[in-house]
């Protein structure tokens, strides 16, 4: 509420003053006070002295039943102080609002701590309506006219203690507006901050390699036994000198091993997005401009020759005389004939050869499919244990890397937590020292005004008897 004059006014020797003014808490009823004390006080005449006419007016802070009192208000009764000798709090609207007392304590406690200020309950509306008796605005009004009635030197006292009041207020907002409390709490919150997560972010990435490893080892395993059983599938269908095998197999294991490599390659970054999520620095990216290094595929033997041994001489040996046997067999009825008779010599010899060479080359069709067989595990098994250290070796370098980053982060944080604590500090010492000021400052004008509060009861103590003798 701004602060206005109440039309009630005083003509003295022609001269037109203002003696009330009105201030407050917003919707506190000041108009309707302000009626309530304009059909009160137009009779009012001062007969104290001409200085009183020009002396200060008299000032009601009007305190609102349903809200508590804050920082503006205490601004605004400064200023009231400012333009009124004598001021008094004043509730308001006591008539509709049964629990004004719940408000008025904490409003007079921010607002009047030291309680100097005389206080007043009054319902404006209820005075207007003719219940003025029972209003509280008798009391007001009395208390109005006894201020105006004072002498010019009591004025000048209350003017003064009203400056003094005002002095102490400002220091007092001072002190409350320290915020060293605040700079202590946000000092404690960002040191709490300095290692927060550094521990779980390590476990986390440990945990995580650990999985990953494991989870890798058991694909790399599951895929060299499917591998496996493809290859025998594969070699089960040879039927020729297994040149396409050949081929078949390597390009089938440069391709297994390319694929493995990606799939790790995928699930480091995607645990490096995870355990750097949060981090200052930016994450760990390839150089691209340089060529990358060729694919090295895992070593694999050449398919071991074929060498003619004691064993295939013997097979073929006794393929010819299994053949020369079935071929007997076979030509033995013709040896009844005697025309056949000519025959059945060259006919069981051309039956035994071409026993011979069948057997013959199914002996060599499986040699050959036993070795390639054999070749083909060999190379599945490489291809396992070079994976295996594929993925042992560039999980473990992963470990080490996400850890030294995880290290460098935390420790530029602690760098700068340390830098925003130091100048924290120095806040925090800066407030200290103005509240330890202000402090001193509010003990000195407490001490000045018990003097003044000392002497001023001294002087009207002095006074009484001077003004009894002339009666006596």
């Amino acid at each position: 509420m701004p602060l206005f004059s109440s039309n009630s006014v005083l003509e003295i020797d022609g001269t037109i003053r203002t003696d009330v003014v009105l201030s407050g808490m917003p919707a506190a009823g000041g108009r309707t006070l302000h009626r309530a004390l304009a059909a009160d006080l137009d009779d009012v005449r001062v007969t104290s002295g001409p200085d009183v006419a020009h002396g200060a007016p008299v000032g009601l802070f009007l305190i609102d039943p349903v809200a508590i009192a804050g920082d503006d208000d205490v601004r605004l009764l400064s200023e009231l102080r400012s333009h009124a000798a004598a001021v008094a709090l004043v509730c308001t609207k006591i008539d509709a609002f049964w629990d004004w007392p719940d408000a008025l304590y904490p409003s007079r406690e921010l607002l009047d701590p030291d309680r100097r200020l005389p206080v007043f309950a009054v319902t404006a509306a209820g005075a207007l309506a003719g219940a003025r008796s029972h209003s509280g605005l008798p009391d007001l009004v009395e208390w109005i006219r006894q201020q105006w009635a004072v002498g010019a030197e009591s004025l000048q006292s209350l003017e003064s203690d009203s400056l003094a009041q005002n002095a102490i207020d400002e220091v007092r907002a001072e002190i409350r507006a320290d915020d060293s409390a605040v700079i202590a709490r946000r000092r404690e919150s960002i040191v709490a901050r300095r290692d927060r997560g550094r521990t779980d972010r390590l476990h986390a990435v440990r945990v995580a390699s650990g999985q990953l490893r494991a989870q890798q080892l058991a694909e790399i395993h599951a895929d060299s036994r499917s591998f496996t059983n493809i290859v025998g599938q594969e070699v089960d269908r040879i039927r020729g000198r297994g040149n396409g095998f050949e081929v078949w197999f390597r390009d089938e294991l440069g391709r297994r091993y390319a694929l493995a490599r990606q799939r790790l390659a995928e699930e480091l970054a995607a645990g490096e997005g995870v355990a750097t999520a949060g981090l200052d620095e930016a994450p760990h990216q390839l150089d691209t401009s340089a060529p990358a290094p060729p694919l090295r595929s895992p070593r694999c033997r050449p398919v071991p020759p074929t060498a003619v041994r004691r064993e295939d001489l013997m097979v073929v040996v006794l393929g010819a005389s299994a053949g020369l046997g079935l071929g007997r067999l076979v030509v033995l009825p013709m040896a009844a004939v005697d025309t056949l008779k000519w025959v059945s010599m060259p006919l069981s010899l051309l039956l035994g050869f071409v026993v011979a060479a069948v057997v013959v080359r199914e002996r060599r069709l499986g040699a050959l499919r036993g070795r390639l067989r054999g070749w083909a595990l060999d190379g599945v098994t490489e291809l396992r244990m070079a994976l295996e250290q594929e993925v042992v070796g560039a999980i473990g370098a992963a470990e080490s890397t996400l850890a030294g980053r995880i290290g460098r982060h935390y420790e530029r944080r602690s760098r700068s937590i340390a830098e925003q604590a130091a100048d924290l500090d120095s806040s925090l010492a800066a407030a200290h020292r103005q509240r330890a000021d202000a402090e001193e400052r509010l003990a000195e004008l407490l001490a000045a005004r018990r003097v003044a509060d000392s002497r001023r009861a001294g002087d009207s103590d002095s006074a009484e008897p001077m003004q009894r003798s002339p009666a006596s």
